[in-house]
């Protein structure tokens, strides 16, 4: 429950079993679970009801800042610059969760994962990854990350 200016909102999530991981290592962990809401919103005392999918989204790591109550120096920082994470609803039981993130303002990672109500990828080979720029310098990757670059040239 809550209030959005002049709006009443009464939505409740229920989280799935579906679990899509971002990042999983002993230093940060980042998933996002499928997630269902329903409820209202009221306005003006006229209610709408509303259902869907939306993403509960956790993630986790140390903290210099347990150790030290000052800023850290910026050469201590983490070079990450940009980040975009998108959700889309394709229909009303499948989602696909793009990320793209930059590091120096040089494209790092870009993901696209598709999952369903029923944690089941709907066609194999659905998790994309693509490291540095997997289109023009695959020999740069990772093995693993090489056989699941699905992008072409030119593509986000």
């Amino acid at each position: 429950m809550g209030r959005l200016g002049t709006v009443d909102v009464a939505l409740t999530p229920t989280d799935t079993d579906t679990v899509s991981w971002f990042f999983r290592s002993p230093l940060y962990k980042h998933f996002g679970l499928l997630t269902e809401y329903e409820g209202t919103f009221t306005h003006q005392g006229r209610s709408v009801t509303a259902d869907g999918l939306c993403s509960f989204e956790y993630g986790a790591i140390p903290s210099p800042y347990l150790m030290r109550s000052t800023p850290l120096p910026p050469a201590a920082k983490a070079p990450l610059d940009h980040f975009v994470y998108q959700i889309v609803d394709l229909d009303a039981d499948t989602q696909i969760l793009l990320s793209r993130y930059a590091i120096g303002d040089r494209p790092f990672m870009t993901t696209a994962i598709l999952r369903t109500r029923s944690g089941a990828e709907p066609v194999a080979g659905t998790w994309i990854s693509r490291w540095l720029n997997c289109a023009t310098s695959p020999s740069r990757l990772p093995t693993a990350s090489r056989c699941r670059c699905r992008a072409g040239p030119g593509s986000w």
